[in-house]
């Protein structure tokens, strides 16, 4: 964190080509300032993914969490016809479910090779991406996964969603 054009995003670019020479796969996602998708960053990142891997062993990381992964990356679909409907679920457990995939997914392809995950510009995240982004954290302390997110920290009012997420992330330690 920290203010306009002190370095943030640049610092992120010298991670990304360091984590290049150990093989990791890095890919990076943005926050846009007028709102944007749910998710966006993360859905960024998974399309950048989808379009660098060989389909088969695509295919073999999506594995049985493909359905809900092609929820926020509907191109799954024309790649893989044979994926199935994702489930009907209640609306409270519909988000966790998704979210479960997603990291599913992430724990797959971690293992096939170590993943950076760059997400630019948090400050402008809405509350889903971020509840996703928690959500992750949590769960990648046993991956091979580098988890970075840049944001302006003049930008960061206790009004704004990624103030509420920090402290999270602070009283948790993640």
């Amino acid at each position: 964190g920290g203010e306009p054009g002190i370095g943030k995003t640049r610092l992120a670019e010298e991670i990304r080509l360091e984590a290049e020479k150990r093989d990791f796969r890095s890919l990076i996602g943005h926050c846009v300032e007028q709102g944007g998708a749910p998710y966006m960053p993360i859905v960024e990142i998974l399309e950048t993914a989808i379009k660098a891997v060989d389909p088969a062993v695509l295919r073999s990381a999506l594995g049985d969490t493909a359905p809900e992964v092609a929820r926020v990356v509907p191109h799954l679909r024309r790649m893989f016809p044979d994926i199935p409907a994702p489930l009907e679920l209640p609306p409270e457990q519909e988000r966790r479910y998704l979210f479960n995939s997603i990291q599913d997914f992430l724990a797959r392809a971690s293992a096939i090779r170590p993943q950076l995950l760059v997400l630019d510009d948090l400050h402008w995240a809405d509350d889903a991406t971020l509840l996703l982004v928690q959500h992750l954290a949590e769960g990648i302390s046993g991956m091979r996964v580098l988890l970075v997110g840049t944001y302006r920290d003049v930008e960061l009012d206790s009004s704004r969603p990624l103030a509420r997420t920090l402290e999270d992330f602070l009283r948790r330690r993640l």
